[in-house]
Protein backbone atom coordinates (compact mmCIF):
# COMPACT_ATOMS: atom_id res chain seq x y z
CA UNK A 1 0.00 0.00 0.00
CA UNK A 2 1.05 3.16 -1.03
CA UNK A 3 1.39 6.32 1.52
CA UNK A 4 -0.71 9.69 0.25
CA UNK A 5 -1.04 13.23 0.95
CA UNK A 6 -4.39 14.45 1.39
CA UNK A 7 -5.15 17.91 2.07
CA UNK A 8 -9.28 18.30 2.22
CA UNK A 9 -11.13 21.13 4.25
CA UNK A 10 -12.72 19.73 6.84
CA UNK A 11 -16.68 20.37 8.41
CA UNK A 12 -15.42 23.81 10.49
CA UNK A 13 -13.54 25.18 6.76
CA UNK A 14 -10.16 24.23 8.29
CA UNK A 15 -7.79 22.93 5.37
CA UNK A 16 -6.06 19.68 6.65
CA UNK A 17 -3.04 17.47 5.65
CA UNK A 18 -2.71 14.10 6.33
CA UNK A 19 -0.51 11.41 5.61
CA UNK A 20 -2.51 7.90 5.25
CA UNK A 21 -2.90 4.74 3.28
CA UNK A 22 -6.10 5.19 1.27
CA UNK A 23 -8.23 1.60 2.14
CA UNK A 24 -10.91 2.38 0.70
CA UNK A 25 -13.16 4.45 -1.99
CA UNK A 26 -16.98 4.04 -1.12
CA UNK A 27 -20.17 5.35 -1.73
CA UNK A 28 -23.51 5.95 0.88
CA UNK A 29 -26.57 7.80 -0.08
CA UNK A 30 -25.44 9.35 -3.33
CA UNK A 31 -22.27 10.81 -1.70
CA UNK A 32 -18.67 9.28 -2.17
CA UNK A 33 -16.36 8.75 1.39
CA UNK A 34 -12.47 8.07 1.29
CA UNK A 35 -11.70 5.36 4.00
CA UNK A 36 -7.79 6.50 5.04
CA UNK A 37 -5.70 3.74 6.76
CA UNK A 38 -6.82 4.33 10.37
CA UNK A 39 -10.39 4.53 9.85
CA UNK A 40 -10.57 8.51 9.08
CA UNK A 41 -13.48 8.80 6.87
CA UNK A 42 -13.50 11.74 4.25
CA UNK A 43 -15.78 13.05 2.27
CA UNK A 44 -15.17 13.12 -1.79
CA UNK A 45 -15.81 16.15 -2.19
CA UNK A 46 -14.41 18.33 0.27
CA UNK A 47 -10.89 16.76 -0.81
CA UNK A 48 -9.05 19.36 -2.62
CA UNK A 49 -5.21 17.53 -3.21
CA UNK A 50 -4.29 13.59 -3.28
CA UNK A 51 -0.18 13.48 -3.62
CA UNK A 52 -0.25 17.32 -5.13
CA UNK A 53 -2.74 16.39 -8.12
CA UNK A 54 -5.84 18.90 -7.24
CA UNK A 55 -9.41 17.12 -7.43
CA UNK A 56 -11.62 20.38 -6.94
CA UNK A 57 -12.00 23.60 -9.36
CA UNK A 58 -10.38 26.75 -8.07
Amino acid sequence: MKLAEIIYQDPNGQVCVVHGVIREVLSRAGRDFVVLGKGQVVSADHIIMIDGERLTKG
